[in-house]
């Protein structure tokens, strides 16, 4: 973990890779600028670390600007995938909007990749939120859009097929900016099959199955705890979702031995 100077200009630089939808994204400027002076330091974190546990202290929020964090609940006596966080994405807002008494953390964040976050003070949030009222808009989109995907899940789950729902899952951690400069959508990310399995609702086995036949198809290539998209498009097809907007400008893959 580090702490960095912070710089407005370089923050900038980083809105092209915060999710869509996202707090972050959903700032103007001069809102983000303000809460870059608020915040007053960032944290580096290596993929694997954990940024909090389940069970412990703590009311700051951190603002994902780089990297992907994995976000982990109980469900019975086993961890489990909740969500993951994209670039621009909140973490420990419940936490920091807790008014009085000691706020103990509801979940687990574990950085899938390298991260930068930007750390917020409970009191400078709030702070915040109540001295921007377009703060309070973003706010209540991302949490919107993450009770809209959190729904569509759950309804996946006894609608769509298997594939289909780690197709969805895949299709959303992909980096459009490294689609288009190299043709695939790595995601060196540390999940488990067991971690995609409870995020999608089905078994390990099943999970296996699906990467098994994909791998075969050359739709990805897989390696401990890492998954790399080999084929966009398809993954959308799969998805059932609309294709790339940007496919027409993305080369092929590029196979091993060709130039």
């Amino acid at each position: 973990m580090t702490g960095r100077a912070l710089n407005a200009p370089v923050f900038e630089s980083l809105i092209p890779r915060a999710h869509h939808g996202s707090f972050w994204r959903e700032l103007d400027k001069e809102d983000r600028a303000r809460l870059v002076m608020l915040a007053g330091r960032t944290r580096r974190v290596a993929a694997g670390e954990t940024l909090f546990h389940r069970g412990s202290t703590g009311s700051e929020v951190l603002i994902v600007l780089e990297g992907f964090v994995k976000v982990m609940s109980m469900a019975g006596e086993t961890l489990n995938l909740q969500a993951i966080r994209a670039p621009g994405q909140l973490l420990g807002e419940q936490e920091a909007l807790q008014r009085g008494g000691t706020t103990v953390r509801r979940v687990s964040a574990q950085a899938l990749t390298k991260c930068r976050v930007l750390v917020v003070t409970s009191a400078a949030f709030r702070s915040f939120l109540e001295e921007h009222s377009r703060a309070w808009e973003a706010l209540a989109r991302e949490l919107g859009d993450r009770l809209r995907e959190s729904e569509t899940r759950v309804e996946g789950m006894a609608a769509d097929a298997a594939n289909r729902r780690l197709a969805r899952a895949l299709v959303s951690l992909l980096d459009p900016g490294e689609v288009l400069r190299v043709g695939t959508g790595p995601l060196q990310l540390r999940l488990s099959q067991a971690d995609l399995a409870s995020w999608i609702g089905t078994s390990r086995e099943t999970v296996e199955r699906i990467l098994r036949d994909w791998r075969t198809r050359g739709l990805v290539e897989t390696g401990y705890r890492s998954i790399r998209v080999m084929s966009p498009t398809d993954m959308f097809r799969i998805a059932g979702l609309p294709g790339l907007p940007f496919a027409s400008a993305v080369p092929a893959p590029r196979v091993a031995g060709k130039r």
